[in-house]
Formats: C-alpha cells, structure tokens, sequence
C-alpha cells in the first residue's frame, strides 16, 4: 500500500557520492525524510525519496559535500507530465493538418485560359458573381455544370466555356464564337504619301501603282491609284498596298559628362515569410538596418504533392544595398550614350516595322561639362495613308 501511495504521489531513485556519505544518510534519516530502498557501495549510495521530499536534501548536501544525480523518476505526476507534452505536441500537428486542409479547400486564384476578344477580368467579375471567386470555400461554389450554365448566359460571346478546380486554383476555358468576316464594303480610295520620302519599296494588292523604287514623292503624291482604266472607261476601286520610303530625322542630344550610377555594396540581409495563401507572416530579418537606397529579390516556394500545390510556403527576400557614385565619361562613351538615347526615342515615334538604315554624327562639341550633339537619321518606314476619291482622279506624272 505504501509503495502505492508513493506512486501516485511520485518518488525519485537518487544516487549520492561523496567521502561523508555516512553522515549524510544519517542526517537525512534523522530528520525525518522518509527514506526506502537504500543501497550502498564504497563510494557512492542508491536510494529512493518522495518527490516533495527533495529540494530538503539540500542542507545536508552542503553539510557533507555529497552531490546527488536523478537516476530514474517514477509515478504518477511524471506519466500525467510526458502525456501532457505529448498531447500538445499531437494537437499541435493536428492543427497544423487541419490548417494545411482548410487552406487547400480555398479557392486562391480564378484563372482564365482561351479568351482573346472577351478580356479576363470581364470574366472574373461574371465568376464573382456566380460564387467563384478568390477567399470562398470550394465546397462553397456551384457545380461545374452549373457554372458554365450561368456563365455562358452572361457571355453570349462564347460558344463553350469549361470549369474546374485544379488544387486551389479555378479554371475557366473560354472558347469563343468565330464571327464571320466582315464584307468588305469600303469606299474607292487612293493611298498618298503621308510625308517627303525616297520610295523604298511597293506592294499593291489591289489598285495601279504610280510611284516605283528610289521614285522621290512629296506629302499627299497618290502612291496606288483607285482609279482603273482610262477616262472612256473608268472603274473606282478600293486601293490597298504597302508602300515604305526612306525618311530623314534629326536629333539634338545633350549628354553630361559626369553621372551618377547606382553600385551595390555588398552589404544584405535576408528576410524569411511564412506564406498563407495571399497572407505572410515574418520568421527572419526582425531588426534588419533599412538602406538608404536598396534593391529587393524575392522567391517563394510553396509545399506542393505531385501536380497539387498548396498555399502554404516560405517566402525569401533579399535585400541587397546599394549607393550612388559619380563617374566621368570619356568624350567617345558620352557620344555613344548619346547616340543610343537618340536611337531609342526615334524608334518609339516610328510605326511598327520602321527601322533606321543609316546614321551619322553632323556635329558634336564638349562645353561646360556636356557634350552636345546633332545626329541625322535615315529611316525606312511605312509612308502610305488612305485617302477617299471624291473627284474624276488626274493622271499622276509619273503614270
């Protein structure tokens, strides 16, 4: 019974050393500490003490000089102790299945594949609409068949549109109606000269060309006639063609000589996120120095089965300073800086297929710590525009 009671009261299996081994059992003992299961050798002793009974040995251990060493901890309050470690750490990765389950059994992204004309945010508002949207429950969302019914009411631009769910992504496949081309019911019209050029080259799909290769042409010249035949017999048609021509710009460009480039130091510190979805949470870089002037990079990766990727992650970010310095360009590095700014400011005033074909430098000087330069450019670019026939067309002279 007694040994029963220590149990569930909880007892310590000590082992004591030291030369006044002796005296120290004896004070124990005579104190009144209830004492079993003592065994001794030369140098050290066993014995066995109540769990509340411990922190009294310290007197005589000070007396004597005797260390004592935990060698076994028995009873009750010790099994309620490592189940109650034990529970919190199986709650604690419960909890964290349950999280990881509940994040996947939400919809993150509505993506949307297949459209061209019809623009995807349009179709994203439709699916919101529905019940498909990012932050609701997929449990929560109509069924397939049920959305693609509600949406192609809302889009009678499309002919088929496919839902899914791939992880906690939303799939939305539009495919949409073919719309037969439109007849062509355009009013007879010759193609002019939109500007001073060398012809470079012409293609008239239909129409009478009046101009040819290295032909000099004036802004509003007639490039592809409308006009067929003679003047007995005269038919209008719709001209249409391609014609390119060499034009000529100029560009006045200041470039100074000193400048200030940004350089990285060297110097960076990470920062870790734990990523829930769209919410992060920070577990590293607490306390970093914010830079003066910094530049930021990023990667995430997220914990993913196969071909199923759930919102849960780790976010790194790096950042990395950086500082300004001044540098002093040579005359040769000022004018090809130059000449590149000029270059890339023509090319965005140009329609889509102009290119320059030749440049030359008129005239650069260095002053005041700049150097000023006069570029000429020679372009070939698309000169052609579109003008309507309103009058019996003129032979051109160069018909």
């Amino acid at each position: 019974m007694k040994n029963g009671v220590n149990w569930f009261q909880g007892y310590l299996v000590l082992r004591v050393r030291g030369r006044r081994l002796e005296r120290f059992l004896n004070r124990v003992v005579g104190d009144g500490i209830h004492v079993w299961d003592i065994h001794r050798t030369s140098e050290e002793a066993y014995m066995s003490i109540p769990l509340d009974s411990f922190f009294a040995l310290r007197p005589f251990l000070r007396e004597t000089g005797c260390r004592v060493h935990v060698v076994r901890r028995v009873g009750l309050p010790f099994v309620l102790r490592k189940l109650r470690t034990r529970f919190m750490f199986g709650t604690g990765i419960v909890l964290f299945i349950l999280g990881v389950y509940m994040l996947s059994q939400i919809v993150w992204r509505v993506e949307v594949v297949g459209n061209e004309r019809i623009p995807a945010f349009q179709i994203q508002e439709m699916a919101a609409r529905a019940g498909v949207k990012p932050g609701v429950f997929t449990f929560q969302i109509p069924e397939p068949k049920e959305m693609q019914r509600r949406l192609l009411l809302d889009m009678p631009n499309a002919s088929w549109i496919g839902f899914e769910m791939k992880g906690t992504t939303a799939i939305i496949r539009v495919v949409e109606k073919v719309l037969p081309t439109p007849r062509d019911t355009t009013a007879p019209r010759h193609i002019i000269a939109t500007k001073k050029a060398i012809v470079h080259s012409i293609f008239a799909e239909s129409g009478r060309p009046l101009v040819r290769p290295q032909s000099w042409v004036n802004k509003g010249d007639i490039l592809i006639s409308g006009a067929l035949g003679n003047e007995e017999q005269m038919q209008l048609v719709a001209a249409k063609g391609i014609v390119e021509g060499e034009t000529w710009y100029e560009s006045e460009v200041t470039v100074p000589i000193k400048q200030k480039r940004p350089v990285l130091t060297g110097e960076a510190y990470t920062r870790r996120y734990l990523m829930f979805g769209t919410y992060e949470v920070k577990i590293q870089g607490f306390g970093a120095p914010e830079y003066k002037q910094s530049v930021r990079s990023e990667d995430t990766d997220w914990i993913s089965t196969g071909e199923r990727v759930f919102p849960l992650g780790m976010k790194t970010e790096v950042v990395r300073q950086n500082e300004s310095i001044t540098i002093t360009l040579t005359e040769k590095e000022a004018i090809e800086i130059g000449k590149k700014y000029a270059r890339e400011n023509l090319v965005k005033r140009l329609k889509k297929g102009g290119y320059i074909k030749t440049e030359k430098v008129l005239h650069e000087n260095q002053e005041n710590g700049k150097v000023y330069m006069k570029l000429h450019f020679v372009v070939v670019e698309d000169i052609a525009a579109e003008q309507p026939i309103t009058e019996q067309p003129i032979t051109s002279e160069g018909d």
